[in-house]
């Protein structure tokens, strides 16, 4: 395997992204290879960072005021277009308000069935 080759395929490789044998391939090139070596060792460190979170940065608060700011300079129109579309996070339709529970109890001198026993049965008592 070449450098080109496996410079190309580093980025999958680091990953865990290749079959076994361009596994194989690459990792037997990486044992003879300083440049092809270093240039992983960087791509190890970058994932890293990126798994820590090191490379995030908290934005400015008046950020979101510049921009869209120079949103609605540049077009007018869009941001106009976008508040009309803030009822779409409302739900359709209100909830249906709860229904109370049926009394199920003995009304009107209606007995009910136990376990097991049968609407026969019970008109014989």
């Amino acid at each position: 395997m070449t450098c080109d080759e496996a410079q190309k395929l580093l980025d999958a490789y680091v990953d865990g992204e290749l079959d076994w044998s361009s596994k194989l391939a690459i990792e037997s090139h990486l044992q003879g290879c300083r440049t092809c070596s270093s240039v992983l060792a960087s791509l190890k460190l970058l994932v890293s960072a990126l798994q820590r979170g090191a490379l995030r940065f908290k934005a400015p608060q008046h950020l979101r005021s510049v921009v869209l700011s120079g949103i609605e300079r540049a077009n007018p129109a869009i941001l106009h277009s976008f508040a009309g579309w803030r009822w779409a996070g409302i739900p359709a339709r209100s909830p249906e308000p709860r229904r109370r529970p049926r009394n199920r109890g003995r009304r009107g001198g209606r007995r009910r069935s136990g376990c097991g026993e049968s609407r026969s049965s019970r008109a014989r008592r």
